[in-house]
This record gives structure tokens, C-alpha cells and sequence, in this order.
């Protein structure tokens, strides 16, 4: 369980400074989020209450909800290449 943590918390900031985020900002707004779900015990502590929806989709119907992310994906391929083409 550690080790596992300990991996995610890594992958999750080389992710941030890859984006160029400020990890120390994210972290901090995630925090509160953690410890609660950390103190209620909760198995699954998402950031926020949105995202419960989108667990519920994909576990529902995972066919589905790979296409709305292919969907999803193309489209902010899209909107970068755009802006790339403004500068």
C-alpha cells in the first residue's frame, strides 16, 4: 500500500512539472480532499464530487465511456493544435 502510494504521489508530480503546474499549489488544494477521505475511511477518495459521476459512467458502461474519452482527447488535440497555430 505504501509503495503503491508512493509511486502514484511520483508519477503524479513528474505529470504536474510536465504540464508545467505548480505541483506545491495542486498538492495543497488536494490535501484537504485527502486527509477527509483518509478520516472517513473511505475506499475511493476522489477531488472532487464530479468525478464520482465519472467513476459511475465508466464502470457502468466501459465501452462507452472509452469512446467519450477518445472523444474527449481528440478534442483537446484539437483545440492545442490551434492555439499552437496562433503563436
Amino acid at each position: 500500500m505504501i509503495v503503491s502510494t508512493i509511486v502514484a504521489e511520483t508519477a503524479f508530480l513528474v505529470a504536474m512539472r510536465q504540464v508545467g503546474a505548480g505541483t506545491a499549489s495542486i498538492l495543497s488544494l488536494l490535501e484537504p480532499v485527502v486527509v477527509a477521505g483518509l478520516a472517513s475511511e473511505k475506499f475511493l477518495v476522489l477531488p472532487h464530487e464530479e468525478v464520482r459521476e465519472y467513476v459511475a459512467a465508466k464502470a457502468a458502461d466501459h465501452d462507452r465511456w472509452i469512446g467519450a474519452m477518445r472523444r474527449f482527447q481528440t478534442s483537446l488535440l484539437q483545440q492545442s493544435e490551434a492555439q499552437e497555430g496562433t503563436r
